[in-house]
């Protein structure tokens, strides 16, 4: 885990859109792009994209 994450700092794609109401294409589509960075709004874990709930909140509000 990135230093200073805690495990419910992390989320799996699909609880992020439970979350925000985005869609998990959206939310895929936002790291494709390249829109949210690795290491910084999402991590990969054994093959499993988990996103910081915290810097995508951050970044939803445009204060990244």
């Amino acid at each position: 885990m990135a230093k200073g994450k805690t495990k419910r700092d992390l989320v799996t794609v699909k609880h992020l859109a439970e979350l925000t109401g985005m869609s998990e294409k959206s939310i895929r589509g936002k790291i494709g792009d390249g829109k949210w960075l690795k290491n910084k709004h999402y991590f990969n874990r054994n093959r499993r994209v988990m996103i910081d709930y915290n810097a995508v909140m951050r970044w939803l509000r445009g204060d990244d």
